[in-house]
């Protein structure tokens, strides 16, 4: 509660609130589905979690992700297949900031990531291929032993 508190009172000071959505928990499918198509882009600033599920969603959505470099998600954004999004320093404010503008300024850019986003996240991140991965990975070293 202490974190959504700062959160809100941080977007009231800078007059952006009714720009953005804060929400602790969303309890249906479909409402988190309308936020996803709402969105230009989503930020995901976690400094110590990796793939989480949020960023898959907003990738199958079709979302371009703006997250933080140091989380272990370079691997998600930056991939053999190009830039799913944008990275940038969770500790400065002016990277956050400058992704965000960049992403919402730019409707080629933000298009472009939220088409590779979308492919890569169904190519890649679906449960089926996503297994598949697993199942020849470990078939290979229960192989190699």
């Amino acid at each position: 509660k202490g974190y959504m508190d700062r959160l809100t009172k941080l977007a009231d000071k800078y007059g952006i609130r009714d720009k953005i959505v804060f929400n602790d928990r969303i309890e249906s499918l479909d409402k988190l589905r309308d936020y996803y198509a709402m969105s230009d882009a989503v930020v995901y600033p976690s400094r110590n979690e990796g793939r989480g599920r949020s960023l898959v969603e907003a990738m199958a959505m079709g979302k371009p992700v703006l997250a933080s470099g140091d989380a272990g998600l370079r691997d998600s954004i930056e991939t053999n297949r190009g830039h799913m999004g944008l990275l940038f320093d969770p500790d400065s404010l002016e990277s956050i900031v400058g992704s965000m503008h960049r992403v919402k300024n730019n409707p080629v850019l933000r298009e472009d990531l939220a088409l590779k986003a979308g492919k890569y996240a169904r190519a890649e991140l679906d449960i089926g291929p996503y297994a598949k991965k697993y199942f020849d990975l470990y078939r290979n070293l229960a192989s190699a032993v």
